[in-house]
């Protein structure tokens, strides 16, 4: 996805998802748009974080190796198996462009997601690129083309209203 524009209304969230192999990397990068009321509300901000569910334990770099997937997963999802990638952060238009890189060392699901919830006003605008790699055996990186279909799924999604339309690295 490239130079995608988002609106988050007042109280909602975006939130784009990304499927990961182990050495797969994602790249954001992301503009807080100013708005017409910043002269008089202040400097239009959004609240970003990344963070990662994995779908393996540590040490393990494909789900195959797993004899009874599945039941990892379930056990996952009721322990606590987020890890933050990029800590909760305020940004704001005056911020400019904020980049982002993220290597996997194992398969999971990394969640990027921009907040406007502290907002009960004005929704923000904002201008979001991800870029997706596919990791090679041999461990060398292979860009993706924007909408292309690949092993490793993206989805985006607005937390409440919204139609995203768009893809990174294929769909879920």
């Amino acid at each position: 996805m490239r130079n995608k524009r988002v609106s988050i209304k007042r109280g909602e969230a975006f939130v784009h998802s990304v499927d990961l192999q182990a050495g797969q990397s994602v790249e954001w990068d992301f503009t807080v748009n100013s708005g017409p009321l910043d002269s008089i509300l202040g400097e239009s901000n959004i609240e970003f974080t990344a963070c990662a569910f994995w779908l393996a334990p540590e040490g393990i770099t494909s789900v195959k190796e797993l004899p009874d997937f599945s039941r990892q997963v379930e056990k996952r999802l009721r322990s606590i198996g987020f890890e933050d990638v990029e800590r909760r952060q305020l940004v704001g238009a005056k911020a400019g462009k904020v980049k982002g890189k993220f290597q996997s060392p194992r398969p999971g699901i990394l969640w990027l997601r921009w907040t406007n919830e502290h907002s009960a006003v004005r929704a923000k605008s904002l201008m979001i690129s991800v870029n997706c790699t596919q990791a090679r055996p041999n461990g060398l990186e292979l860009p993706h083309a924007a909408g292309a279909s690949a092993p490793g799924g993206a989805d985006a999604q607005q937390s409440k209203e919204g139609d995203s339309g768009w893809a990174c690295c294929g769909g879920r």
